[in-house]
């Protein structure tokens, strides 16, 4: 069990979205009480953690109970390198600390201060003081278009950082029944998307909070309901949550803990039901720039057995997911697939599709499509240093791992005329034997 106990009131900072605003204060003895019921994770939280009057005795005496604590804090007092160091010197397991914005006009209309200078120097005092760093971005009105912009500052500036954490805005506190402070999903979804798409390109890793999964398609695996859902976590969390008549139609609802209640009160039925039946017809974009999301989020279906079909998708793109295709059409194939071997079991390529985009990324399977470990590991070579003899590739095939089946440069000549074959290299007669090059 994970227990929250706020320190103090009292904060350096004035958010628009306060969800502590005219909580009741702790007294020292409730935060001791709450210190030795705790048995696992201990969440300190404020007001500004930091301003609390006993904060160090606290630490102090959770560490005595080997408690993992995590402390939530602005990073403003943390731009004083001594207070930092004394903060990580105390063992805090993690820093969650909050980052509204990176743009410092939006910081200061959020939290009406001028503190942005600080907050960012605070976290970059922890990180580089080995603290253990969660960025906790509270996704409201102000802010959700900066979402993409938000990300790749986080992976210039941050480096080090351990977490992301992307949490769309509980309607409590000062943002309740605020629709100035809580925009809706559906404005917040593709900014959102597309600052995920790039966390995973960049490997920055990162969650999401309180956004149904309707609105993550791709990402789904990312929220934290649902990790705590599949990982059957303490379920005290969905007190919080409602399944609208709309969720029903959903198929990936017994992984979805539906919309907030106060979302709910202020938004209604503003749901969007996930269908895992996808068609072709329904892409119109380059598949090649999609193909990846795509194939992450067909992952996750078979992953936790949700039951999904691809309508005509083109098995020369998805043949891993060939099993889950139904082709119901034959649409138009360039002369290219004639020599693919799932010519007949394919639909081709939609006509408007094929009249935007071309047909240049479908390229057919057969054996020249495929490379064995051989053929791989001779290519690596040919990259690592082009224009090579037999003997000369042969004689570097050991720091290649690929394979190991070359026993001598006839193995070497033998694939690399099968790669001639498949138009990979050429090759040229020269006094010292076959020169062996890419193609380009």
């Amino acid at each position: 069990m994970t227990i929250i106990t706020p320190l103090t009131n009292i904060c350096n900072q004035h958010c628009i979205y306060c969800s502590s605003h005219n909580r009741k204060e702790n007294s020292r003895e409730e935060i001791i009480k709450s210190i030795i019921a705790e048995d696992n994770h201990l969440i300190f939280s404020g007001g500004e953690t930091t301003l609390a009057k006993n904060l160090f005795k606290y630490l102090s005496k959770a560490k005595k109970k080997d408690l993992f604590i995590e402390l939530q804090t602005n990073g403003v007092t943390s731009s004083y390198f001594s207070f930092a160091k004394k903060l990580v010197s105390s063992k805090i397991d993690l820093f969650n600390v909050s980052f509204p914005s990176f743009n410092s006009e939006t910081y200061q209309k959020i939290t009406k201060t001028f503190y942005y200078d600080k907050c960012v120097k605070g976290i970059k005092n922890i990180i580089g003081l080995k603290g253990n760093v969660r960025i906790t971005n509270v996704i409201n009105n102000l802010n959700y278009k900066e979402l993409p912009d938000l990300v790749r500052f986080v992976k210039k500036e941050f480096s080090g950082l351990n977490l992301l954490e992307l949490n769309f805005v509980k309607g409590v506190g000062l943002a309740k029944n605020n629709k100035e402070v809580i925009p809706k999903h559906k404005e917040i979804s593709k900014y959102l998307v597309e600052a995920l798409r790039f966390c995973l390109n960049q490997e920055i890793n990162v969650i999401v909070d309180h956004i149904p999964l309707c609105y993550l398609k791709g990402f789904e695996d990312l929220s934290v309901d649902f990790q705590k859902i599949v990982n059957n976590k303490d379920k005290t969390f969905l007190d919080e949550k409602i399944k609208i008549k709309k969720c029903k139609d959903c198929d990936i609802k017994n992984f979805c803990t539906g919309i907030r209640k106060d979302y709910y009160e202020l938004y209604k039925e503003e749901v969007n039901p996930v269908s895992t039946i996808f068609n072709i017809d329904d892409i119109s974009e380059n598949i090649s720039k999609e193909k990846d999301l795509l194939k992450k989020r067909f992952d996750f279906f078979i992953k936790y057995d949700i039951p999904f079909q691809l309508i005509n998708y083109p098995l020369c793109i998805f043949r891993s997911y060939k099993k889950y295709v139904k082709k119901t059409k034959d649409f138009k194939k360039p002369n290219s697939c004639n020599e693919c071997r799932y010519l007949k079991e394919c639909a081709g390529i939609p006509k408007k599709y094929f009249e935007k985009n071309g047909s240049s990324e479908f390229i057919a399977i057969n054996e020249k499509a495929f490379l064995t470990n051989r053929e791989k590991c001779i290519l690596s070579i040919l990259n690592y240093k082009n224009d090579l003899t037999t003997k000369e590739i042969f004689s570097l095939t050991s720091k290649f791992n690929i394979c190991a089946d070359c026993s001598s440069s006839d193995n070497s000549i033998i694939v690399a005329r099968k790669l001639e074959k498949k138009n990979k290299l050429s090759k040229k007669l020269t006094k010292k034997g076959y020169v062996w090059s890419l193609k380009k």
